[in-house]
């Protein structure tokens, strides 16, 4: 799985240089899907992706509108939603939505 990824992460960057796919917030996220959708599911790490993408863009586009720049909030973001996952929801989002889906 890393290595599809990987194929297709190189796809969207147009070029497969070392530099290119290093970076350490892109290490955060690929970890914190995962974690906060619910290890060890299958939908979980899915749902923990999207949760976390809609929600840190549209953080990002709000405060553009406001007009602030505040540099690091994605990774204040990411703090916050990982802690508030992590006391309300231990096992990740999935398991809970699928209890409340009955699935």
């Amino acid at each position: 799985m890393t290595s599809v990824s990987g194929v297709f992460y190189a796809f969207l960057l147009q070029q497969s240089l070392p530099r290119a796919g290093v970076q350490h917030r892109r290490s955060i996220e690929i970890i914190l899907g995962p974690v906060i959708g619910g290890v060890g599911t299958l939908f979980g790490p899915i749902l923990g992706a999207v949760v976390l993408t809609v929600l840190s863009d549209s953080l990002t586009e709000l405060l553009a509108a406001l007009g602030w720049e505040i540099p690091g909030i994605k990774q204040v973001f990411y703090g916050v939603v990982l802690l508030a996952v992590i006391m309300f929801l231990p096992n990740g989002i999935w398991p809970a939505v699928a209890k409340r889906l009955r699935l």
